[in-house]
């Protein structure tokens, strides 16, 4: 009987499936050059160092969100609801596992750096806080067009020491070759490789200072690296809990969030998602520090929130943040 209704409504049965098909495809196809990122939410960051003989009193949140490439259609249309998201259009080339490896060296770093500011800063306040630390070279944080591999720490320009070279000279020296023999630590090994100009005049990866901390005093240990959170953007609040915890500063209960980048010179720096890192704070914080170039788009934000949990503080320097807590 049921062959006999599919003989006769055949014909009817593929003209209402085949558009049935075609949107169910349309809908679940994934969209390549497309990225959302959705608001997350906070992470109590007081693990990432432990610093020998201290207690942390305080309450630092990381804040994060959460962020997908190739949404489908439909997905993308689920976004384009609420003006809590955003949508974008993706440039780079790199694959998941490239844009992970990246975050873990962008995290590595923004370590480093908060450390050695931290540590120098303390220093000024108790004499017996101090760091030996020196420039071992310049890590690979990016490449293109087969230019070095990520994660190199490249410590020769054509057979030359580079770790006496600010970034502004190895910037310069970029500029100024067309071609370049780097000899780089790989796995704690040397090795040489040649990276050429690309059509676009450029060597199509960009590179950082990389430390090695060779004491401090106190000690510490790392255990970032055994958490999922990847990134530069927890820099600003890592650096707090680092510089409250060698200091013994308690700041009473408050709880402080925020994001932005840290060089080794306290320097804050712009970051990614800020609109929904607005919204993923709210009602959790009471503080949230926020990068001068971010402002003005977390302002707007902000303005939108019907009932704001927390004071927005623009911040250029860590100093600015340590002074605003004080």
């Amino acid at each position: 009987m049921i062959k006999s209704w599919l003989k006769k409504y055949k014909l009817l049965l593929i003209i209402v499936l085949i558009p049935y098909l075609i949107l169910i495809t349309t809908l679940s196809f994934p969209l390549k050059n497309y990225s959302v990122t959705l608001p997350g939410g906070i992470h109590k960051i007081d693990k990432g160092i432990e610093i020998d003989n201290t207690t942390s009193h305080n309450d630092f949140y990381s804040v994060y969100v959460i962020s997908y490439d190739k949404p489908t259609l439909f997905q993308l249309w689920l976004s384009s609801l609420t003006n809590k998201s955003t949508i974008s259009k993706n440039s780079y080339t790199f694959n998941l596992q490239e844009a992970y490896r990246m975050g873990l060296i962008d995290e590595e770093l923004s370590y480093q750096y908060g450390i050695i500011y931290s540590y120098l800063e303390a220093s000024k306040i108790n004499s017996n806080i101090s760091i030996n630390y020196r420039l071992k070279g310049y890590i690979i944080e990016t490449t293109l067009a087969g230019n070095g591999k990520l994660g190199d720490i490249i410590i020769k320009f054509d057979g030359s020491l580079i770790s006496d070279m600010s970034p502004s000279e190895v910037n310069a020296y970029f500029t100024s070759h067309e071609v370049i023999e780097l000899t780089v630590l790989r796995n704690n090994k040397e090795v040489s490789y040649q990276i050429n100009k690309t059509d676009e005049a450029k060597f199509m990866m960009t590179v950082m200072p990389f430390y090695e901390i060779h004491d401090t005093t106190p000690g510490y240990q790392s255990t970032y690296q055994d958490d999922f959170i990847v990134g530069p953007s927890g820099g600003l609040l890592q650096a707090l809990n680092i510089y409250s915890s060698l200091l013994n500063i308690d700041y009473n209960g408050l709880i402080i969030s925020g994001t932005g980048t840290i060089d080794i010179d306290g320097n804050v720096g712009k970051i990614g998602g800020i609109k929904e890192k607005i919204y993923s704070v709210n009602g959790k914080v009471d503080v949230f520090f926020c990068p001068e170039d971010n402002y003005s788009d977390a302002l707007e934000a902000y303005y939108t929130l019907k009932s704001p949990s927390f004071e927005l503080v623009k911040v250029g320097h860590i100093n600015e943040a340590i002074e605003y807590l004080s």
